[in-house]
């Protein structure tokens, strides 16, 4: 057995050697921090959080079309895998075959029409079928039965609500995902919110006049995402609903392809 695994290990021989090479390069250039980085994993993640939300937040100044239209295809797909195996796989649901029956059509439907109404079923289908306790099952089952009611009577409405909050979902779930010791991830979390409350009060008002906004191919232009994501929406708010929404987006992908995958890992310090 291990002999077939070594041909496919010697492949990432080089690039393992680089990463080598880039984190002993950063400890000393960084000397104290450096080591500080590697040893200490909360530190890390969140001077990690802090540079992405400062990366994403130049990118949707500078090429945010360009965010939306490639962020789902390069990024999209590897952060579905870490959902399902973070959320799903690594915690043994998917062994449970009773849940899998249950959530299976609901979120097929939600993939054929598009629409968060069959999500929030699904979610429904999950609590059913969960381990909690019968009060606790009662009340999340009551109150997303509530959901899938106001989503069914809003219709497209829930939609556009729904593609913005799940960026935010996202957020929250990686701060519940570990318990914190100190106030370091406090960093992160302000400026994601400082970032949201800049660009919601206009900071970025000034791109209303950037060709930036019409760069991707057609069908991918502003005009597009506008009605998408804000729409019957006058400017300027039809331009900051966009824009943050590229902002958010990026930080949701970076959470499940970096954050999670730092904080779920069994040693604190990064794998070789």
């Amino acid at each position: 057995m291990s002999a077939r695994r070594v041909p496919f290990e010697r492949v990432w021989v080089p690039i393992d050697a680089v990463r080598h090479g880039v984190l002993r390069a950063t400890v000393d250039l960084l000397g104290e921090l450096g080591r500080r980085l590697i040893a200490d994993r909360e530190l890390r993640v969140a001077m990690t959080a802090t540079f992405a939300i400062a990366l994403a937040l130049a990118l949707t100044t500078w090429i945010p079309m360009w965010m939306l239209a490639l962020g789902p295809i390069v990024l999209g797909v590897p952060h579905v895998v870490g959902d399902v195996r973070y959320l799903i796989v690594r915690r043994g649901y998917h062994r449970r075959l009773w849940l899998v029956a249950l959530c299976v059509l609901p979120l097929v439907a939600a993939w054929w029409e598009s629409q968060v109404t069959w999500v929030l079923v699904a979610c429904t289908a999950a609590m059913l079928a969960s381990r909690a306790s019968p009060a606790r099952r009662f009340v999340g089952v009551l109150g997303l039965a509530a959901l899938v009611a106001v989503s069914a009577h809003f219709g497209y409405w829930s939609d556009v609500a729904f593609a913005h909050l799940h960026n935010v979902v996202g957020v929250l779930l990686w701060l519940l995902w570990a318990p914190r010791r100190g106030v370091i991830w406090l960093v992160p979390v302000l400026a994601y919110v400082g970032v949201w409350a800049f660009v919601m009060l206009g900071g970025l008002d000034f791109m209303a006049a950037r060709e930036s906004l019409d760069v991707a191919w057609p069908g991918l232009s502003f005009g597009t995402h506008a009605w998408t994501l804000a729409p019957t929406l006058a400017e300027p708010w039809a331009l900051r609903l966009v824009l943050i929404f590229a902002f958010a987006q990026s930080i949701h992908y970076w959470v499940w392809l970096r954050l999670v995958p730092e904080e779920d890992r069994g040693r604190p310090t990064p794998r070789s």
